[in-house]
């Protein structure tokens, strides 16, 4: 056996000099330097009884685990009181916690012998309120032939600025990016539409397509000093893509819904002047929608019309 690392050299002998050992084979020691090989000598680790009953929730005893550590073919110290010392064999080389002997002690249990229980807490999970009006909306806009569709919560500011002709603003920024792609926390979800649209211009139109998601904003107010808020967007690709058509499908989602929407223009970079509009849903200001503009179509490389709109679904704890 040699290598370039010590430990896996020892340890593969160790596994090796065992296997042969198994089949009848006789192991002798050889004296390499200083030291004296096979080193077979188990290790000693100490496995706490209550850690096993709570990991597990087997509800067995020291005995019990004891005799179970034996038919895994551990060795077993006399010891007194919940602790118990495991004798670990050479070739087991996978064992590097307590964690791993509870495991056996699972295994030698019988998984098929563990009765399922619900735990015992104060408290029952449920589906959070936001994730149930995420269902819905996803509900309707599926309805509507919509295909959804799931992008990463980290940007850039050339997605997410440049490339929507709109300045620079502030954002939650990543301190130390692995990559270019991934500098800062998304502030709007239309960009990711426009680069799946960008993605798949070899697809078929109309594209017709969603995105449920959250995004972070700076608000030096909280703890965090920001703000995580959830968020849909939809697009429409084709050659007729416009501003009537997007409208149409927020108003249907909005009545499904059972929301007053209203709308304000407004002048933004990322769509074509005139057609664009703030939204307000029940007095709020939720998002924008309107038909994307033509340099920004350029700048994705995007040869089809888009008309896209974005609305909050959640804000701090505050919902539709």
């Amino acid at each position: 056996v040699t290598g370039t690392d010590k430990y896996f050299v020892e340890k593969t002998l160790t596994i090796l000099v065992s296997n042969l050992a198994e089949i009848g084979g006789e192991i002798v020691s050889v004296k390499v330097g200083d030291e004296v090989y096979p080193k077979l000598d188990p290790e000693v680790v100490e496995v706490d009884v209550d850690s096993v009953d709570s990991t597990l929730g087997l509800g067995i005893g020291k005995r019990e685990i004891e005799e179970i550590l034996k038919r895994m073919r551990y060795g077993v110290l006399s010891s007194e009181g919940k602790k118990i010392k495991v004798l670990v064999p050479p070739y087991r080389v996978d064992i590097l916690h307590e964690i791993d002997i509870v495991e056996d002690v699972a295994i030698g249990y019988g998984f098929n012998n563990i009765s399922p229980s619900l735990p015992k807490l104060p408290t029952a999970g449920k589906v959070h309120e936001v994730e149930k009006l995420s269902r819905v909306v996803r509900e309707i806009l599926i309805g509507m032939g919509f295909q959804e569709i799931l992008t990463f919560i980290l940007s850039s500011e050339d997605k997410q600025f440049y490339k929507m002709c709109i300045p620079e603003e502030e954002c939650v920024k990543i301190k130390n990016p692995a990559s270019l792609e991934y500098t800062v926390c998304r502030k709007w979800l239309i960009p990711n539409l426009l680069e799946f649209l960008s993605n798949n211009t070899h697809r078929k139109y109309p594209q017709r397509i969603f995105e449920i998601g959250d995004c972070v904003e700076v608000d030096n107010s909280g703890e965090t000093r920001c703000v995580t808020v959830r968020k849909v967007a939809c697009a429409v690709a084709s050659n007729d893509a416009n501003f009537t058509e997007i409208k149409a499908v927020l108003e249907h989602l909005m009545r499904e819904l059972g929301k007053c929407v209203i709308y304000k223009e407004c002048k933004h970079g990322s769509f074509i002047e005139g057609r664009c509009a703030e939204v307000y849903i029940d007095g709020y200001r939720a998002g924008i929608l309107g038909e994307i503009h033509p340099l920004v179509l350029e700048k994705w490389k995007i040869p089809k019309p888009v008309a896209a709109f974005e609305v909050e679904l959640c804000r701090r704890k505050e919902s539709l």
